[in-house]
C-alpha cells in the first residue's frame, strides 16, 4: 500500500470487479483515517438541527435573559445594524451565526484564533502542505477505480481533476451553511463541505460501478463532480449575489432592491433548473435536452419561483392591510395562493426530476411540466385555503359587533359553528399527496349528515372549554375531558343517529356495542390527546401564532419587521436569512419555504426507517433485501422526496402548534433512544434524581454539538419516524384488526381515513423538554463548563458512534456487494430470460416511449404517462410468463424451410443472440442463423413516443436468397393489469386498421378515454397505436400479406409455429385496406425480402403511439420516408369497413349431439375453442375446451384460480394442465387432449356431458381417455386417465400429471407467494396463499400412481428453453431438472412408471381441489386420489345432474329445443351461473345481486328450495336504508366480503320483483316472514359511481316481506322531475351509468319496472292485511303510470332522460317489452310498441337490444354502452338477456288477444314469439358452415350477445356465463304454457296448440306425465 493521499495498489487478482476492490480498500482506508484523525472524520455526521435551536432561543426569552440576545442578537436583529445592511443594499444577506458555547467564549482569545487561521490559511495556499484526510477517501476511490482497467486513464484523469479541484478551494474559516456574499465563493467549501462532497462523488461511482459494471463516462463523472457547486448556487439565492445579478442584468438601473434580487434570482434559478435537467440527461448517457417547450417551462418555472418572495410581500403591505376587511381576507389568501403555487411548481419540478433520473426516465417537457403543475395547483389550494380560512377567523374576530353577536348566542352559536366548520376540517385532515380535489372531497363532506352532528358536539364543547377555562386544568383532566368529547363526538353521535330511526320505527335495533365501542376509543383517544396537548402555555402559543397570521401589515400592528432565518444544520454551521417578514403571507409563505429546506435532512432518515419497520412489522426481510437493490433505491428516493414535500405544508403546522414544556417526563425528551433511557431512569430512579439527570443530558445538548446531532438523528430518524411511519405500516395492520373487531366477514379497513392521518402527523408535534428559570441557568452555565472537559461517558459515546461508523460501512459493503452481484448485468448474463424471477431488461426510453427487452429476443413497449397526460399503457402484451412468449416479435423463413425468430423466444434453437445497449435510447442484437446474419438496430427515437427497428439481413453465402421476414405485435394499448385479468374484455374494444401506403396497421382501444375531472365527462380518446414497415438503405421488400386477427394467425399453433407464416393459413391481401374489429387484435406484416449474394437487405419497423390517426400516418410517413398521403386517402383508409375472415379450422373439426341430446361429441380444431363448464354447489369447478385447455377454480372463480385462466387469450397458449404419457422404450410422449402437443396424427375428440367431460385420443397402438368431473358435494376435481394398450407387447409408460397452481387472479400475483409441503408418500402436494383474503385454505394436487418423483416448480418440472410443444422436462427425463431455480411459478407434478399389459388398459386419477385445513387436505387428498373413489364420483356426478334436471321435461315437435329446455339451459343456469360464476371470456367470482336473482326464477319450477335459499341470501345483502350492493364477495368464513355499493336503480327491486314470483308460484308465503339480517355500510357520494368495501353485519333483522317493502320505498323517495324514477350510475343496462350520473336523470325503463312490482305488491299487501301499503302502491303505481303515458313519442317509449334534461330515445327493446310485462300500457299500445320495435330490431338470426348504436358523439352521452365497437354487446348488438323479454311480452299479449277471443292475433302472436325466441337462441346460428363459422360459439349453451356491427354481423360473443340461459329458459316456458301456481303445476288452455312452427307434445313434472289430448 501506499501512503495515504497517494493512491493504493491493488491486488492483480481483484482487478475484474472493481466496484467491490474499490469497496475493501475504502473500508480499510477509512478504518485507518477514522483511527488516525477521529477528530476530522466526525465533522461530516452534522445533519440539520433547526428545531432545537427554535427550542433554545423560546426557551432563552422566557429564561435568562434569552438566548439570542446571548448568541450575538444583536448582529442579527439590531436596529442600526439592520439599517446599516439595508442601506448598502443587503437586504437578503445572510450573516454568520456561531452558537457554539465554547466558541463564544473563545472569541476573546485573538492570538489563539490568528494562529488558527494562519494555519488554515497556510494550508489552503500551498498545496505541497500535506493533504487533509477529507480528501483521502477520494484517492483511494480515484486509484482503485481505475487499476486493472484498461482505458481507465480518462476516468482516472476526471477523478485527479475533482481531487485537485477540491484541495485548494477548501476553506476552514467558512461556515458549513453559508450563503456566498461574494462570487468566488460560490467555488469555496469548509472542510466539511468537501468532504460530503467528496463522499458523495465516490458513493455515486460506487453505486454506478456496482449496477453496472462499468465506470461511469466522463461526463458522468464532471456532472457528478458539479452537484456540490450547484447546491452552492442554490443557497446563493439567500444571498446578496441574486440583487448584485439583477444590478448587471438590467445595466445598473435604478430599481428597488426587491426587483433586482427577483431579476437575479430568476436567473439563478433558471441555472439552477437547466443545471439539474443537464446533469440528469447526461447521468442517463444521454445529450442534453434542446427541446424549446422544456426550456421555456423551466425559465417560466424559474420565474414564478423567483418572485415567490416578491408576491408573498405584497400581501403583507400596507395596501393589502387598508382594504376592507372581506376584500382583504380574500385578497391575502389569494396572494398566498399565488406565493405558494409558484414555491410548490419548483419542489415538485425538481424534485421529480430527480426520482425521474433514478427511474431512468429523461427530463422531457411533460414530465417538468406535469409535476410543475401539480405542484402549482396543490400549493394555491393549500395557500388560499390555509389564509381564508385564518383570515376569515381573524376578521370575524377583529369585528366587534359580529364577535359580541356570536358569543351572545353561548353554546348555541358554537356549535352551530363547529357544525358547519366540521367538514371543512375532516377534508383538511383527510388530504394527502393521492386525495381527489379539495373541492370534490369538500363536497362529499358537506353532504353527510353525520358531519354536521360531529361538529355540533365538538363545536359545544369548544364553548364550555372557553367557559370553564378547561386549559388551566390539570393534564389528566383535561385529557378525561378531551375523552369524553370525543366519544360524544364520534360514539354520541353515532348512537343518536341509530335512537333516531328507532324513534320512527324505521330500526328496532341499535348497532353492535362493538361498533359504539370502538368509535368511543377512536374519538376518545384524538379528544384526549388534543385536551391533554392544549394547556394554558399551549393555548397561548397558538393564539400568538394566530395574530402573526392574522396581522396583514406587521407595523400596522405594532410589530417589528424582522429576517427570517434558518439553520439547516446547525447554529455553529451557519445560518440563511431568507427575507424580512412584513406580514402574515409572507411569514407563511416563508414557514412553507423553511420546510422544504428543513426537510431535506429529515426526508432520507424517514424513508430508510420505513424499510426496517415493513420487515419489523410484516416479520418478513424481504423489505430490507429489496432496501439494497436497485429498486430499493428508487423506492427509497421515492419515499424520501414524498416525505420532503410534506416540509411544504407541515412547516406552518408544525411552527404553530409545536409545543415546549419545562418538566422532563420521558414522553418529552427528544429521540427513541432517549426516551427509552429516560423511561427506565424515571420508573427505577427518584423524581428529583430523574428531574437531575433529564437536566445533565439537556446540559450536554447545550455543550456539544456532536450530541446534538447524534440525539437529532435518534429524533427524527428513530422517533419520529418511526411514530409516522408506523401509522402507514401498523396503521395498516391495526386497520385490518379493527375491521375484524368490529364484525367485517373480510380483510378490510375500518379506523376513518381522518383518524388514521391524525395518527401520522401527531407525531410531528410531541412535546419537548425546555427547562426553565433557575434549572435553565444550571444547564447554561454548566455548558459553559463543560467546553473543556471530556468526561468519560462522553468518551464512552464516542466509542459507540465509532462502532456505529464500522457497522455502517460494513452495511454499505454488503449493500455495495449485493448490488454488484444480484442485479449487475456481467459480460455474457444479460438480462435474464423473459418472465422469469430476477430478469431484468434493457430499457430503451425517450420519456414519452419506453422499449423493454430481454435477452430471449422478447420485449414490450410501453407509453409512459407523460406522453398521453395519463396512466401509463402497454402497447403489446408483456412477457411475463417465460413458458409463454408473446408480445411483440420479427420471424424469418425461407422457402418450406425452418420459421425462426430474431431471439431464442418464441423459436428457440440455435445460438443465443447477443443483445447490447448501445444507448439509454438504442439497443443492438445480431443473431446468425441459416447462414443469414440478422443485425437489428433498435431505437427509441427522443421527443416521440416511436421505436424504429432497422433490420440488416446479411446473406453469408454465395447464392440469391429469398426469405420471409415477418412482424408480430400482440395488441394492448391499455393498462397492464386490464389486460393480465380480462384479456378478452380488453379485446374487444380494439379496432385495428391496415393501410397498404404507407404499409402500417393503426390500432385503437375504445377503453382509453380522456383525462377529465368529472368522470362523467369523460369520452373516447382518439390515441392510437401503430405498427410500420418499409424498405431501408439497401435491398428488395416486397408486402406478401398482412394479419391483425390472432385466431388467423395462429390457427391451431403458437407463437412458435403460427399457421399463416407455415404456410397453413392465408394471410389477407394487402388490398384489403379498412377499420376491422376483429375481437383478437394483433398486427403482422409478411415481406419477402430478396438478399443477392453476399449482400444486405434492409427492412424498417416502425412501432409508436399517436394522439390521432392523421398524426400515426404523418409519423409512419416521416420513418419510413415516404411521402404522406393526402387526407382523401387517410379518409379512405380510416372510414373503410373491412368484414371478418374465418380463422383456420382442423379437417374434421366439427360436432354432434348425441342421440338423447343430452351430450355434444366436438372435435378439436374449430375456428374458435369450443368451452364447456363444470361446477357444483360448493363452487369447484372447471371450464375446457375442446382442444384440452382446462381451467380450474375453488369457491371463487376469479381471486381464487386454481390454475391459470389463458382462455380469454385464444388457443395458443400454453395449456394450464395436462396428463403426459410417455413410451419408456420408443420416447414418443403423447396426451388425451389435443393441447398442449398438438400432434396431428392420430385421432381427438371430446365430449361435452352434464357435469363431465371425455377427452379421447386414439392412435393405432395407444388409446388414452381422461374423464373430467367435478362431483356433487366436494371439493375437487378428478381427472380420470385411460391408457389403453392396443399391441400385443407389455409396455412401460412414464406418467407425468403437471397443473399450474395459482390460488389468486393471476399468475404473476402469487408468485412467490405461495407455500408448498410435500405429503411423505410423495402422491399428493399442498399449497397455499396466504396473501389471498378471499379464499383461505389449503389446495391440493395428488395422484394415484405410485409417484417417483413430487413436483412443486414449474422451472424444475418442465426445464429451461422448450417450445410450448415439447414434452416437460419432467416428462422425456422421469425427474426433475435439479439445475434450475425453484423460485420461479408453481405447479402440483407428479412423474412415475407405470406397466400397462399387451392388448390391455389401466387408470390412474390426477385429483386437485381445496380444503380449509392443512389436515384436512391431507385427509381428503387420500381418499380421493383412490381410483375406486374416482370412478364411483362420477357416477354420483351423472346420477345427481340426471335427478337435477329430471324434474322437468318436455317433448316437442323440435327435438334441437327440447335439448336446450330439458338439459343445457338449466344446466348452464346452475353450473356456469349460480355455482362456478365464470366462463371462458369472463370470470366473476363475484354473486351479481341482480344477476343471480333473475338467474333463479326458473328454479321455481326446477328446485324452489335453491331459489328460496338463493331470495334469502340477497336479503341479507340489503342495507337498511333499503338499496344493496351490486355484487359481492363471498368471505372466506362465509358473510359478505367484499361488495359494490352504488347509485344503481334497479338491483334492489329485483328482491321484491323474484320474491313475488317465488311465492305466486310454490305458494310458500311462509318464506315472507323469515327474518333476515341487513348489512350497514357507508353511503357512496355523489358524483361517484360506486365504493367497494367490506360492509358491516347489522343487528337490525326484518321479515323477508319487509325487505321487498324497503327497497321499494327506496326507489319511491328517489323520483324525478318527470316523475320517473332516477336512474343513479344506471339501471338493468349497466352501460348507461352516465345518464343520471349527477343524480338527475331519469329512467323509463325503472319506471316500468316498478310499476308492475307496485300493482303486484299492493296485492300482497292486501293478502296481509297491510291495507295502507297497498293503498299507498297503487295510488303511486297510477301516477308511475301517468308520467310513463307521456314518454310515448308515436312509435316507441322514450328510454330515459339525461341529467340535462335531454331525452334519450333509441329504440330499445327495454322500453318495448316492459311496457307490456308491467301492465303499463292496455292491449293495443302493447301490441304496437312491440311490432314496431321487433320491425326495426329483429333479424332472422338475431334480435338487437338497441338501435342505433352509440358513439362517443352520441348526446345524451350513455356511458360504457358507447365504449363497445358498435352493434357489439349492449352498445346495438344481441345482447340475449334483455331481447328475450320480447317473447314473454309477446306471449302476455297472445294470452290477453285469447282472453278477449281474438284466436287469430292470439295465434300470431305466439308464432311471433317463437320465432322471436329462436332467433335469439343458438337454433339459428348455423343455417350454413359459413354462417357457423362466423359464430363461432358451441351450440348446446346459450350466448351472452350476438354482433351486428359491420363486418361482423352474427359473430358470437361471450359464451356460458350469461344470464340469459335463466331468460331464455323462463320465455320457452311461458311461451309453452307451463305454469307453477301455488305449488301446483298446470298448463295453459293452449299449452298443446301450435305456436308458429313449435307444438308441445308431452311434458313430466316431478313424474307426472302431460300429454296432448288425442287427436
Amino acid at each position: 500500500m501506499r501512503p495515504l493521499g497517494t493512491g493504493v495498489e491493488l491486488d492483480p487478482g481483484h482487478a475484474g470487479q472493481p466496484g467491490l476492490d474499490l469497496v475493501q480498500v475504502f473500508t480499510q482506508q477509512l478504518l485507518r483515517n477514522l483511527r488516525a484523525h477521529a477528530k476530522h472524520q466526525f465533522l461530516p455526521l452534522a445533519g440539520g438541527f433547526h428545531r432545537l435551536g427554535s427550542e433554545l432561543r423560546r426557551a432563552g426569552d422566557e429564561g435568562n435573559g434569552g438566548w439570542n440576545h446571548i448568541l450575538g442578537r444583536g448582529i442579527q436583529n439590531d436596529a442600526n445594524l439592520r439599517a446599516q445592511r439595508n442601506a448598502a443594499g443587503h437586504g437578503f444577506g445572510q450573516e454568520e451565526g456561531d452558537v457554539h458555547v465554547r466558541q463564544i467564549k473563545e472569541v476573546q482569545d485573538t492570538s489563539a484564533r490568528s494562529k488558527h487561521l494562519t494555519g488554515l490559511r497556510d494550508t489552503h495556499l500551498n498545496p505541497s502542505v500535506a493533504r487533509r484526510p477529507q480528501f483521502a477517501v477520494a484517492d483511494v476511490g480515484f486509484d482503485a477505480a481505475d487499476t486493472g482497467r484498461s482505458g481507465g486513464h480518462a476516468g482516472l484523469r476526471a477523478d485527479k481533476l475533482f481531487d485537485d479541484i477540491l484541495t485548494p478551494l477548501c476553506n476552514p474559516a467558512l461556515a458549513l451553511w453559508r450563503a456566498p456574499n461574494k462570487w468566488s465563493e460560490l467555488f469555496q467549501m469548509t472542510p466539511v463541505g468537501a468532504g460530503t462532497a467528496t463522499a458523495l462523488y465516490i458513493g455515486s461511482m460506487l453505486v454506478i460501478m456496482a449496477y453496472s459494471g462499468r465506470r461511469p463516462g466522463k461526463s458522468a463523472a464532471v456532472s457528478l463532480a458539479l452537484i456540490p457547486f450547484l447546491f452552492a448556487v442554490a443557497i446563493s439565492l439567500g444571498s446578496n449575489l441574486p440583487a448584485d445579478l439583477g444590478r448587471l442584468m438590467t445595466f445598473g438601473a435604478d430599481l428597488d432592491y426587491f426587483w433586482l434580487a427577483a431579476i437575479g434570482r430568476v436567473v439563478v434559478l433558471f441555472v439552477f433548473n437547466e443545471a439539474i435537467i443537464a446533469g440528469a440527461s447526461i447521468a442517463l448517457g444521454r445529450t442534453p435536452q434542446r427541446d424549446p417547450r422544456l426550456h421555456g417551462m423551466l425559465f417560466f418555472a424559474a420565474a414564478f419561483a423567483a418572485f415567490t418572495p416578491m408576491i408573498a410581500s405584497a400581501g403583507s403591505l400596507q395596501f393589502a392591510q387598508s382594504l376592507p376587511s372581506p376584500v382583504g381576507v380574500v385578497f391575502t389568501a389569494l396572494v398566498a395562493a399565488a406565493a405558494q403555487a409558484g414555491l410548490w411548481g419548483e419542489t415538485y419540478l425538481v424534485t421529480q426530476i430527480i426520482a425521474d433520473l433514478l427511474h431512468g426516465s429523461p427530463p422531457i417537457q411533460p414530465a417538468v411540466r406535469k409535476p410543475w403543475k401539480t405542484g402549482a395547483i396543490k400549493g394555491a389550494v393549500y395557500g388560499f385555503v390555509f389564509m381564508l380560512l385564518v383570515g376569515a377567523v381573524g376578521a370575524f374576530s377583529q369585528n366587534d359587533r359580529l364577535f359580541d353577536a356570536f358569543t351572545a348566542t353561548g353554546v348555541i352559536g358554537a356549535a352551530i359553528a363547529g357544525a358547519l366548520i366540521y367538514p371543512l376540517g375532516r377534508t383538511i385532515m383527510e388530504s394527502t399527496d393521492s386525495t381527489p380535489p379539495f373541492l370534490m372531497r369538500l363536497g362529499a363532506q358537506a353532504r353527510r349528515p353525520l358531519n354536521y352532528m360531529r361538529g355540533l358536539v365538538v363545536g359545544a364543547a369548544v364553548w364550555f372549554a372557553a367557559i370553564a377555562d378547561v386549559a388551566a386544568w390539570p393534564g389528566e383532566r383535561r385529557f378525561l375531558f378531551g375523552v369524553l368529547v370525543g366519544a360524544m363526538a364520534y360514539a354520541g353521535v353515532d348512537l343518536v343517529a341509530d335512537i333516531a330511526p328507532l324513534i320512527t320505527r324505521r330500526r328496532r335495533h341499535l348497532s353492535s356495542w362493538r361498533v359504539y365501542l370502538f368509535g368511543g376509543l377512536l374519538g376518545g383517544i384524538v379528544g384526549g390527546a388534543l385536551g391533554w396537548y392544549f394547556d394554558t402555555l399551549q393555548m397561548e402559543t397558538v393564539q400568538d401564532k394566530f395574530y402573526a397570521y392574522t396581522a396583514i401589515f406587521y407595523p400596522a400592528w405594532g410589530r417589528q419587521i424582522v429576517d427570517y432565518t434558518v439553520t439547516p444544520l446547525f447554529q455553529k454551521w451557519g445560518f440563511t436569512s431568507l427575507g424580512p417578514v412584513q406580514g402574515a403571507v409572507k411569514l407563511f409563505y416563508l414557514e412553507s419555504l423553511s420546510g422544504v429546506i428543513q426537510w431535506i435532512f429529515a426526508a432520507p432518515l424517514f424513508s430508510i426507517n420505513l424499510f426496517f419497520l415493513t420487515a419489523l412489522v410484516r416479520r418478513d426481510m424481504k423489505p430490507l433485501r429489496t432496501l439494497f437493490s436497485e429498486d430499493g433505491v428508487r423506492a427509497l428516493v421515492d419515499n424520501a422526496i414524498l416525505v420532503l414535500r410534506w416540509g411544504l405544508w407541515m412547516a406552518p403546522i408544525i411552527y404553530t402548534f409545536l409545543k415546549a414544556v419545562p418538566y422532563p417526563e420521558w414522553y418529552n425528551q427528544d429521540g427513541l433512544i432517549r426516551t427509552g433511557v429516560a423511561t427506565i431512569v424515571q420508573l427505577t430512579q427518584p423524581r428529583q434524581t430523574f428531574v437531575e439527570w433529564s437536566l445533565s443530558i439537556f446540559t450536554a445538548l447545550l455543550a456539544y454539538e456532536w450530541l446534538r446531532v447524534l440525539i437529532w438523528f435518534d429524533h427524527m430518524g428513530l422517533r419520529v419516524a418511526t411514530l409516522v411511519n408506523l401509522s402507514f405500516v401498523g396503521g395498516d395492520v391495526l386497520d385490518e384488526k379493527a375491521a375484524r373487531f368490529l364484525g367485517k366477514a373480510q380483510v378490510s379497513r375500518a379506523i376513518p381515513e381522518g383518524l388514521r392521518r391524525f395518527g401520522t402527523w401527531a407525531p410531528l408535534l410531541l412535546p419537548f423538554y425546555i427547562p426553565k428559570g433557575a434549572d435553565w441557568d444550571k444547564a447554561w452555565n454548566g455548558a459553559e463548563k463543560l467546553h473543556g472537559a471530556m468526561q468519560p461517558t462522553v468518551s464512552l459515546l464516542l466509542g459507540y458512534a465509532a462502532i456505529a461508523a464500522l457497522a455502517a460501512i460494513v452495511l454499505a459493503s454488503y449493500a455495495l456487494r449485493r448490488m454488484s452481484t444480484a442485479t449487475r448485468r456481467l459480460p455474457g448474463q444479460g438480462t435474464g430470460i423473459a418472465g422469469l424471477v430476477g430478469s431484468k431488461p434493457y430499457l430503451l426510453t425517450s420519456g414519452y416511449m419506453t422499449s423493454a427487452w430481454y435477452d430471449d429476443g422478447q420485449g414490450v413497449s410501453v407509453i409512459e404517462k407523460f406522453a398521453r397526460n395519463g396512466p401509463q399503457i402497454d402497447l403489446t402484451r408483456r412477457p411475463d410468463d417465460p413458458a409463454q412468449p408473446r408480445g411483440k416479435f420479427i420471424y424469418f423463413r425461407e422457402g418450406d424451410g425452418e420459421l425462426w425468430s430474431l431471439g431464442n423466444a418464441p423459436c428457440p434453437g440455435g445460438d443465443d443472440p447477443r443483445l447490447q445497449r448501445l444507448s439509454p435510447t438504442e439497443l443492438f442484437l445480431s443473431r446468425t442463423r441459416n447462414g443469414i446474419r440478422v443485425e437489428a438496430t433498435i431505437e427509441v427515437v427522443e421527443g416521440e413516443a416511436v421505436e424504429l427497428t432497422r433490420l440488416k439481413l446479411v446473406n453469408l453465402e454465395r447464392r440469391p436468397r429469398k426469405l420471409t421476414v415477418a412482424s408480430l405485435r400482440e395488441w394492448v394499448i391499455n393498462e397492464t393489469g386490464v389486460e393480465r385479468r380480462d384479456a378478452a374484455y380488453n379485446a374487444i374494444h380494439v379496432g385495428t386498421w391496415f393501410m397498404r401506403e404507407p404499409c402500417a396497421i393503426i390500432a385503437q382501444n375504445r377503453l382509453l378515454k380522456t383525462e377529465r375531472p368529472k368522470q362523467s365527462q369523460r369520452r373516447m380518446s382518439h390515441e392510437v397505436a401503430f405498427h410500420a414497415a418499409g424498405p431501408g438503405e439497401t435491398g428488395e421488400i416486397r408486402l406478401v400479406g398482412y394479419e391483425d386477427m390472432k385466431s388467423r394467425f395462429f390457427g391451431l399453433g403458437t407463437a412458435a409455429d403460427p399457421a399463416a407464416l407455415l404456410g397453413l393459413a392465408p394471410m389477407r391481401e394487402a388490398a384489403d385496406e379498412g377499420l376491422l374489429y376483429s375481437f383478437e387484435p394483433c398486427a403482422s406484416l409478411a415481406f419477402e425480402a430478396r438478399i443477392a449474394p453476399e449482400s444486405t437487405t434492409e427492412i424498417v419497423f416502425v412501432d409508436g403511439w399517436a394522439e390521432n390517426f392523421a398524426q400515426a400516418v404523418a409519423a409512419i410517413a416521416r420513418h419510413l420516408d415516404q411521402p404522406q398521403p393526402d387526407a382523401a386517402a387517410i379518409s379512405h383508409v380510416e372510414t373503410r369497413q373491412r368484414g371478418l375472415l374465418p380463422a383456420p379450422r382442423a379437417a374434421n373439426a366439427g360436432f354432434e349431439f348425441s342421440a338423447d341430446g343430452r351430450a355434444l361429441e366436438v372435435r378439436p380444431g374449430t375456428p374458435k375453442p369450443f368451452a364447456h363448464v363444470i361446477a357444483n354447489s360448493f363452487g369447484q369447478g372447471a371450464v375446457l375446451t375442446n382442444d384440452g385447455d382446462i381451467f380450474s377454480f375453488s369457491v371463487n372463480a376469479r381471486q381464487n384460480s386454481l390454475t391459470p385462466f389463458r382462455m380469454g387469450e385464444g388457443r395458443a397458449g400454453p395449456a394450464a394442465q395436462a396428463i403426459y404419457v410417455r413410451d419408456m422404450s420408443s420416447g414418443d410422449t403423447d396426451c388425451a387432449t389435443f393441447l398442449p402437443l398438438r400432434r396431428n396424427d392420430g385421432e381427438y375428440d371430446a365430449t361435452f356431458g352434464l357435469g363431465h367431460v371425455t377427452y379421447r385420443r386414439k392412435r393405432a397402438d395407444l388409446e388414452l381417455e381422461m374423464r373430467v368431473f367435478t362431483p356433487p358435494g366436494r371439493t375437487c376435481e378428478v381427472k380420470l386417465l385411460r391408457i389403453v394398450n392396443r399391441t400385443g407387447a407389455d409396455r412401460m409408460f412414464t406418467v407425468a400429471p403437471i397443473a399450474e397452481i395459482v390460488l389468486d387472479e393471476t399468475p404473476v400475483e402469487s408468485l412467490n407467494a405461495i407455500e408448498t409441503q410435500v405429503d411423505p408418500n410423495g402422491c399428493a402436494l399442498y399449497f397455499r396463499n396466504p396473501k389471498n383474503v378471499f379464499v383461505k385454505g389449503w389446495a391440493f394436487g395428488a395422484t394415484s400412481m405410485a409417484a417417483e418423483f413430487a413436483e412443486t416448480s414449474r422451472r424444475r418440472a418442465f426445464g429451461p428453453r422448450r417450445r410450448p410443444t415439447d414434452p416437460p422436462y419432467l416428462v422425456e427425463h422421469g425427474h426433475p431438472d435439479g439445475s434450475s431455480d425453484r423460485k420461479q411459478r408453481c405447479v402440483a407434478a407428479f412423474s412415475g412408471a407405470v406397466e400397462v399389459k399387451a392388448n390391455s388398459e389401466t387408470t390412474i386419477s390426477f385429483v386437485i381441489g381445496q380444503t380449509g385445513t392443512l389436515e384436512d387436505a391431507k385427509r381428503f387428498a387420500n381418499i380421493a386420489r383412490n381410483v375406486e373413489w374416482g370412478e364411483r364420483a362420477l357416477e354420483e356426478t351423472k346420477a345427481f345432474w340426471a335427478t337435477t334436471l329430471g324434474v322437468l321435461r318436455i317433448e316437442t315437435n323440435r327435438p334441437e329445443f327440447d335439448r336446450l329446455v330439458n338439459d343445457w339451459l338449466p344446466y348452464q343456469l346452475l353450473a356456469s351461473r349460480l355455482w362456478g360464476r365464470t366462463g371462458p371470456s369472463q370470470r366473476s367470482g363475484a354473486t351479481g345481486y341482480r344477476d343471480q336473482l333473475q338467474d333463479v326464477l326458473p328454479l321455481v319450477f326446477l328446485a324452489p328450495d335453491l331459489a328460496r335459499r338463493q331470495i334469502l341470501l340477497h336479503a341479507g345483502r340489503q342495507f337498511i336504508e333499503g338499496d344493496a350492493v351490486k355484487w359481492w364477495h363471498t368471505a372466506p368464513g362465509g358473510g359478505t366480503g367484499l361488495a359494490d355499493r352504488t347509485h344503481s336503480s334497479d338491483p334492489h327491486l329485483w328482491l321484491p320483483y323474484v320474491t313475488l314470483r317465488y311465492v305466486e308460484g310454490t305458494g310458500d308465503e311462509a318464506v315472507l316472514d323469515t327474518e333476515v339480517p341487513f348489512i350497514d355500510g357507508e353511503p357512496v357520494p355523489v358524483g361517484q359511481e360506486g365504493a367497494a368495501n367490506v360492509p358491516l353485519p347489522s343487528r337490525e333483522q326484518a321479515k323477508l316481506f319487509d325487505h321487498c317493502r324497503i327497497a321499494i320505498e327506496w326507489t319511491l323517495q328517489r323520483m324525478g322531475r318527470n316523475g320517473l324514477p332516477l336512474m343513479g350510475s344506471g339501471d338493468w343496462d349497466d352501460g348507461m351509468h352516465l345518464i343520471g350520473f349527477e343524480g338527475r336523470g331519469e329512467s323509463a325503463w325503472v319506471g316500468f319496472f316498478l310499476h308492475g312490482i307496485l300493482v303486484d305488491f299492493a296485492k300482497l299487501c292486501d293478502k296481509r292485511g297491510r291495507r295502507k301499503f297497498a293503498a299507498r302502491y297503487r295510488a303511486e303505481a297510477e301516477k308511475l303510470r301517468a308520467a310513463l303515458d307521456k314518454c310515448w313519442r308515436g312509435d316507441r317509449y322514450l328510454r330515459a332522460f339525461a341529467d340535462n334534461g335531454k331525452e334519450l330515445a333509441p329504440m330499445s327493446a327495454m322500453t318495448s317489452s316492459w311496457p307490456v310485462l308491467s301492465r303499463a300500457v292496455d292491449f293495443e299500445r302493447g301490441v304496437e310498441t312491440v311490432e314496431n320495435a321487433l320491425a326495426v330490431l329483429g333479424k332472422p338470426d338475431r334480435i338487437l337490444l338497441v338501435t342505433p348504436h352509440f358513439d362517443e358523439s352520441s348526446d345524451p352521452f350513455p356511458g360504457r354502452s358507447a365504449e363497445y365497437p358498435p352493434g357489439v354487446r349492449e352498445n346495438g348488438g344481441q345482447y340475449s338477456h334483455g331481447s328475450s323479454w320480447f317473447v314473454d311480452a309477446l306471449v302476455k299479449l297472445a294470452e290477453t288477444a285469447a282472453d278477449k277471443g281474438d284466436a287469430t292475433e292470439a295465434a300470431r302472436l305466439y308464432a311471433r314469439a317463437f320465432e322471436t325466441w329462436r332467433a335469439i337462441s343458438p337454433l339459428s346460428k348455423f343455417p350454413s358452415p359459413e354462417a357457423a363459422d362466423m359464430y363461432g360459439l358451441p351450440p348446446h349453451q346459450q350466448p351472452a350477445d350476438v354482433y351486428q356491427g359491420p363486418g361482423y354481423e352474427g359473430r358470437g360473443g361471450w359464451s356460458w356465463y350469461t344470464g340469459s340461459a335463466a331468460r331464455m329458459l323462463l320465455a320457452a316456458y311461458a311461451l309453452l304454457g307451463l305454469k307453477l301456481e301455488k305449488g301446483e303445476f298446470t298448463l295453459r288452455a293452449d299449452a298443446f296448440a301450435p305456436k308458429g312452427d313449435i307444438t308441445l307434445k308431452r311434458v313430466t313434472f316431478h313424474g307426472r306425465t302431460f300429454e296432448a289430448p288425442a287427436a
